[in-house]
């Protein structure tokens, strides 16, 4: 732990400090320093190669980074550096994810995705597990029962027992984005949730991402092309061009902001 001020609503959650991912001769990220507030939905925006997901990646420790630093307050008094992470310590602290391509177990039925989600909150370790002693069967229980009211929450409630891979595109992301929120984060990361969705689906997730962020004390982390689910659903927005960060701000300064439409949202 790194020594900081108590972090309250709205005060930064994650941070980044000049943080720089180089691979081999190709800089996809260059002094990026910005900060998520605590209980907000957070855009970052750019055009396809503008570091968007190594940015993702290096937060969520797929990638650590050249250089900078990564900050992270998960609650009160405390402070971690995420710099030199993993996906699986990122998880375990209260970050998760959704990826630009869909990542479901499409073998596993519904149910069976959203359990793996629930797997990083279990207790149960490697002898409770071989044994299935009360605890680990209370454990999996409870689990189950979690899973269940998910899934009822989220319009799974008669597809339970459908495999992944033969649910329709949309509730396959809906369904990404369930086994995310299942191992109860503290901050949600999707990337490019509303990619493929027609119309009425990109409505659907609007209402979705406005509804986590309401019920649970949640920070959401989003990439997305869709400029209108962006400017109706965010707080603030950063935007990035070749890895470098070209402004910040709420979603109405950013669409007035001369960089950022010379360099994505175009001239009209």
């Amino acid at each position: 732990m790194l020594p900081s001020d108590a972090p309250t609503a709205g005060n930064p959650i994650l941070s980044t400090h000049n943080l720089s991912m180089r691979f081999g001769g190709l800089l996809a990220l260059s002094e990026v320093s910005l900060a998520v507030k605590r209980g907000s939905i957070t855009a970052i925006i750019g055009p396809n190669g503008a570091g968007k997901t190594t940015l993702f990646n290096c937060l969520t420790g797929l990638n650590n980074p050249t250089s900078g630093l990564i900050t992270y307050r998960p609650q009160e008094g405390q402070t971690v550096n995420l710099t030199h992470g993993s996906l699986d310590k990122a998880a375990r602290l209260g970050l998760a994810r959704t990826f630009q391509n869909i990542r479901l177990f499409n073998e596993l039925t519904v149910l069976e995705n959203v359990l793996i989600g629930l797997h990083s909150r279990l207790k149960a370790g490697l002898w409770g597990a071989l044994t299935g002693n009360k605890k680990t069967r209370a454990e999996e229980a409870l689990a189950l029962e979690l899973a269940n009211d998910l899934l009822q929450k989220q319009g799974f409630g008669d597809l339970t027992k459908v495999l992944a891979k033969n649910l329709p595109y949309g509730l396959r992301k809906r369904l990404e984005i369930t086994r995310a929120l299942a191992a109860q984060p503290t901050i949600l990361l999707l990337d490019e949730p509303a990619a493929g969705l027609n119309g009425g689906e990109a409505q659907d997730l609007i209402k979705l991402i406005r509804e986590v962020k309401s019920e649970g004390n949640l920070t959401i982390i989003l990439i997305e092309h869709d400029m209108s689910l962006v400017m109706s659903v965010s707080d603030e927005v950063h935007a990035l061009e070749y890895g470098r960060l070209i402004a910040s701000g709420t979603p109405a300064a950013i669409q007035r902001d001369e960089r950022v439409i010379k360099a994505y949202l175009g001239e009209e």
